[in-house]
């Protein structure tokens, strides 16, 4: 029916986006891997990463009431940084440059919220990172 070729019509530029997103922001092409499972896992990488972008997306919208953008998701992702003071084993962490779209996420993910100054153990059973590599 004209009703079902509309529907269909207009869900195409979701996927012209997954392809946008796949080629720009997730660098999908061009590939620098030579032999056909390289290849393969390469792709493999991408589409699980735009999958993983979507869910966010959906979760998100659905359960927090916000449409965000792949490429504002990314980018929550990316700027979180963390301030070190203090000399090791007494370092205080305070984490600077958190999104509201990271917060959300995090959130509805049901991670442990992050506080300013926070000692590294707290740091690490938030976030699952182990800076002490780092400090020693």
């Amino acid at each position: 029916s004209t009703e079902q070729v509309a529907r269909i019509y207009g869900g195409l530029w979701k996927i012209e986006e997954s392809f946008r997103i796949l080629k720009t922001d997730l660098r999908a092409r061009p590939v620098f891997v030579w032999n056909d499972e390289h290849i393969k896992g390469h792709f493999a990488m991408c589409f699980i990463s735009l999958c993983m972008l979507r869910y966010a997306q959906y979760l998100l919208e659905e359960v927090g009431g916000k449409s965000v953008s792949a490429a504002q998701i990314m980018q929550a992702i990316q700027d979180p940084l963390v301030l070190v003071q203090g000399d090791y084993p007494n370092n205080v962490v305070t984490p600077t440059q958190i999104s509201q779209v990271y917060l959300d996420l995090a959130t509805i993910l049901m991670l442990p919220q992050l506080k300013t100054h926070m000692t590294l153990t707290k740091f690490r059973s938030c976030t699952k990172l182990d800076l002490t590599k780092n400090l020693k």
